[in-house]
């Protein structure tokens, strides 16, 4: 899901991105996620939390799920 985030943090790797879904479920505000497997974008993982829903897109770099 590109678009719609309002912060982005580094997370532990995970193959089913469980710390990015985690960090969403605790914010209020955090409607989806993207978790971005180590290598894509830098050495670690990324989670991206996102305010808005936008449609989801087939990438091997990612696992994306919606929240709320």
């Amino acid at each position: 899901r590109n678009g719609g985030d309002y912060r982005n943090l580094e997370t532990a790797p995970d193959p089913a991105g469980a710390p990015c879904k985690a960090a969403c479920d605790a914010e209020n505000k955090c409607r989806a996620c993207t978790y971005v497997r180590p290598g894509y974008i830098g050495p670690s993982a990324r989670c991206y939390l996102k305010d808005k829903l936008k449609p989801p897109r087939a990438n091997p770099c990612c696992i994306s799920g919606v929240v709320r």
